[in-house]
């Protein structure tokens, strides 16, 4: 990506991929509990499931987001990315968010135990 006139800051493509294989993992975790709350009769407290269901939500626009980048990073055969600081400050805020769901507890465990 070129860089422009507007502040920009630099974002490795290494960091792109570790926070997206995170990623990956607390969607694979959500998933097993949706899976055994809807198939396997494990009944989860709507609480519980409002707060899974918006944590594979938030964590899938995360996904999305940084398969983005790291594909540019790709196809431009570049080991980095420069982005306005306004959206690294966004990035920053959805990576954090998720950070602070994967240790959320959800019923009797946690993401991070499941």
């Amino acid at each position: 990506m070129e860089r422009g006139e507007a502040k920009e800051v630099e974002v490795k493509s290494s960091v792109l991929r570790a926070v997206l294989k995170s990623s990956d993992s607390i969607v694979m975790k959500i998933d097993s509990l949706l899976r055994d709350h809807y198939m396997s009769g494990i009944l989860m407290q709507d609480t519980d499931l409002d707060n899974a269901i918006d944590i594979r939500s938030s964590t899938r626009a995360l996904i999305y987001y940084l398969a983005d980048l790291v594909e540019q990073t790709e196809e431009a055969e570049v080991s980095s990315v420069f982005l306005p600081t306004q959206e690294v400050k966004v990035l920053a805020t959805l990576i954090s968010a998720v950070s602070v769901a994967h240790r959320a507890k959800i019923g009797n465990s946690n993401l991070w135990d499941h």
